[in-house]
This record gives structure tokens, C-alpha cells and sequence, in this order.
């Protein structure tokens, strides 16, 4: 029997990119079943973030396996020419880091860039948009194609990748396929939520932690205060509140 192409993905710095990586290869298996797929976490912080949770590596378990990184070296001995695809965070890569040297080890592998999480990074045109200028870390000998979410997004990155690797595909955690599945893997946690709302309308507010990078401490503990003032006063509804990181 042929042995199944692999297909890895590697974490790196955050449960967003997990939040990315699963919904995307869970499509890739429904339509085709001749990969094999395989998650490896290089920080042992993330994983455990991973396991509570729970969600995306339960569905992943379903059709995937995952390795640490203590276990790379062997797994890449064991499987080098059968890895035919290898997908990393956008965040920079060059010849001196990991991920590239898990791509050269891998003679049959495409490297995939993805991107950090499920959002849009710039609705803004940069100046001289028209014409493509390679700058900043990334070393384009390293990857051969940057995957978008949004065409918005495409603007921003031509500043640092050549067009011809950035393809749009797309953000996996919002397609029916995943989010169907999603549904069924988390019913028990929306009925209790449903019985708790009976007769009222659900809202969902997704959070993230006032730490600075996006958000002042002070302007998001006004965010928050001044959000629980105007929805407490409707009787109508119920409110769930998602703490950081957020699902989908």
C-alpha cells in the first residue's frame, strides 16, 4: 500500500495560529483522504493552552496526530521524503530559524506561510502600492507561497513579499464545513447556554486582554465596563462573553 503523503503543521508562538491551522486541514482531509496530518507545537506554554482549550485538538485527534518537539528530529529521520507539505506562521523566517531548516530537511515538501489568526491586518493601501517592495525578515528562499485570509491583506504584504508567492485563500475558521463541525463538537457547552437563554437573544462578545499591543489596560477596562452597563439594562437578551484567545 502507497504511504500517504504528510501533511505538517508547526506552532509556533501562539493558539491563534493552532485557531488557523486546524479549521484549514480539516477541510484539506474532508475532500481528500489520501494525507496523513500531523501538528507539532514548539512551545510547551501554547500546547497546554491548547489542551484547556480543548476544542481544536479534539476535532484534530479525529484525523491528525500531534508531536512535540522533543520528538521532531526522529519524526523528520522517519518521514522526511513522505512530508509533502509544511505550513508556519507568517511571522519571519529565515535561514537561521527552525521552521526553514525543517523545510530543507524535507525534499518533497511545498512551505506554506499562514497567517497568525482568523482577522484582518490592514485595510489600509500603503504608499506605492503599485509596485511590489521586498523588505523586512523575510527571506523568500525560505517558503513558497504566503496564504491570505483577505484580499485586504494583500497590500500590506507585497511591502514584504513578492506577489507571485501570496495567494487569498480565504479564512478556514469561517467556512460552513468547519463551522458545522465545530457546532456538533461543542453541543453540549451551546445547550447550556440555550437553556440559560430561553426567550432571549444570545450575544457573543469575543475579548481579548487590555496588554498593551492592541488595546491600553485603562481603554479596555472602559470597554468592558461600558459594555455591561448597556446590554445589562436589556432584559431581552443574554450575553457570553469569550474570553482570550477566541474560537472560532
Amino acid at each position: 500500500m502507497r504511504k500517504k503523503s504528510i501533511t505538517l503543521g508547526i506552532i509556533h508562538t501562539s493558539l491563534g495560529e493552532l485557531q488557523w491551522i486546524v479549521p484549514h486541514f480539516y477541510e484539506i482531509n474532508r475532500r481528500d483522504k489520501d494525507q496523513k496530518f500531523v501538528i507539532i507545537f514548539l512551545s510547551k506554554e501554547v500546547y497546554t493552552k491548547a489542551i484547556q482549550e480543548h476544542i481544536h485538538l479534539s476535532i484534530f485527534l479525529e484525523f491528525g496526530t500531534i508531536i512535540q518537539k522533543s520528538r521532531l528530529l526522529s519524526f523528520l529521520f522517519s518521514h522526511r521524503t513522505e512530508i509533502g507539505a509544511i505550513y508556519k506562521d507568517f511571522w519571519p523566517i529565515n535561514r537561521n530559524s527552525l521552521a526553514a531548516a525543517v523545510r530543507f530537511c524535507c525534499p518533497n515538501a511545498t512551505f506554506y506561510l499562514y497567517p497568525h489568526a482568523n482577522a484582518i491586518y490592514s485595510l489600509n493601501q500603503p504608499k506605492n502600492s503599485a509596485t511590489a517592495v521586498v523588505q523586512g525578515k523575510h527571506d523568500t528562499r525560505c517558503f513558497d507561497f504566503l496564504l491570505l485570509n483577505t484580499e485586504y491583506d494583500v497590500h500590506y504584504w507585497r511591502q514584504r513579499v513578492p506577489i507571485a508567492k501570496i495567494s487569498v485563500i480565504g479564512s478556514p475558521a469561517y467556512r460552513s464545513s468547519w463551522l458545522n463541525g465545530l457546532a456538533r463538537e461543542s453541543e453540549d457547552e451551546l445547550n447550556i447556554i440555550r437553556d440559560k437563554a430561553i426567550g432571549k437573544k444570545i450575544i457573543l462578545v469575543f475579548t481579548r486582554p487590555g496588554d498593551g499591543d492592541f488595546l491600553d489596560p485603562h481603554d479596555y477596562e472602559n470597554l468592558i465596563r461600558s459594555m455591561v452597563e448597556v446590554l445589562s439594562a436589556r432584559k431581552d437578551i443574554f450575553v457570553v462573553f469569550k474570553l482570550y484567545p477566541c474560537v472560532p
